[in-house]
Order: structure tokens, then sequence, then C-alpha cells
């Protein structure tokens, strides 16, 4: 992504994907699932399975006084990830808050303080996993993506309601694309 993407993106954005997850990590010590990840050294994005049998949306980046701050939205006990099955998820930012939704549903919301929005620190944009510190492919899903969007604006909760009940009306073939890496795939766009 590039500081032109990012600058699109400041007055609000939203990120929409069609996913269904094989595995999810067994213990506390293993690294989530990522199923989308733009990061580079604490500053970016990701969306990730965990091993508490849920989800996450971790957005970083550095502040003011030089360090690195990180905000998490996490997934309900009400809507558990369920592996072998399909999930529409959508992370939505209006300006001032964050709102994330599994299959139409807000599991979470988060006001950003300091943190702002998105800033163009990480350029490399993983599907299927996320760059390490070296900008190589890292932490991939077991699983399969049908899509996945950036939107340049925020969307409301009925939006992201419509948007979930017609993606939930078709099954998504399985189809995975990208490089193997320990039977994880991934798919790289930078630029």
């Amino acid at each position: 992504m590039t500081e032109a993407d990012y600058a699109k993106m400041q007055n609000g954005y939203t990120f929409e994907a069609m996913i269904k997850l094989n595995e999810l990590p067994a213990t506390t010590n293993q690294y989530g699932s990522s199923i989308i990840g733009c990061m580079d050294k604490g500053s970016g994005f990701g969306l990730m399975g965990t091993y508490q049998n849920s989800m996450h949306y971790q957005f970083g980046k550095k502040v003011a006084d030089g360090n690195y701050r990180q905000l998490w939205l996490n997934g309900s006990e009400a809507t558990p990830v369920e592996t072998a099955k399909w999930m529409h998820v959508m992370v939505t930012y209006d300006g001032g808050t964050y709102y994330y939704y599994v299959n139409g549903e807000q599991n979470d919301y988060v006001t950003p303080g300091e943190l702002g929005y998105l800033t163009g620190d990480a350029s490399v944009l993983y599907v299927g996993g996320k760059p390490d510190e070296n900008g190589a492919f890292s932490e991939g899903m077991k699983g399969s993506v049908s899509y996945v969007k950036i939107y340049s604006k925020a969307f409301t909760a009925e939006q992201v309601k419509a948007l979930s009940d017609n993606a939930n009306k078709a099954t998504p073939a399985d189809v995975v694309t990208g490089p193997s890496t320990e039977n994880y795939y991934g798919i790289k766009f930078e630029g």
C-alpha cells in the first residue's frame, strides 16, 4: 500500500473478507493465523484467527513519543470461530471509532485515542499471512479466502449486515493460490 492509499483512508475505511479457517493455533504460545496483514515493525494492520477460538483485528503505529502503540478489536464468545465454515468479516473505521463484525453482527468497537487512523509505515500487504520484520511471508493461515476488499470509506451497521447477508447466500469455492510455506499459502501485494 502507498502513502496515497493511506491518505484516502484517514477519514474512514472498511476491510471486508470472506474466509474459512481449517484450523487455529492450538496453544497460547503459537502466533495467530493471519488472514490479511500489512505490518512493518509494529506499524500497520492485520486480521488474525487466534488460539482462543476467536479472531481479532490488530492496528498499530508509531506515535509522537517514538514508541509503538497497538489497538485490538476482539471477537466475542457469542460468535466463536468455527473451523471449516465460511465467515464474513468486516472492520470499519468512521473517523472516530473502529467496529468489528463477524457475519453481520458487531463483536467489538473501540475509540483509538492517540492512534487515530492508519498511516503509511507498512507497504507490503499479504492475503493469507503477514510480513515478518524483513517483509517475508509469516504467520500463514490454513484455510481459504474467497475475497478481501479494502474500501476508503466507512460502512454503517446496516450496510455491513446487507453485505454479510449477500455474501452468505452462496458458498464460495475452495481455491488456494500462492506459494506454499509448510502448507501455508499467501499472496503478496506491493505498491
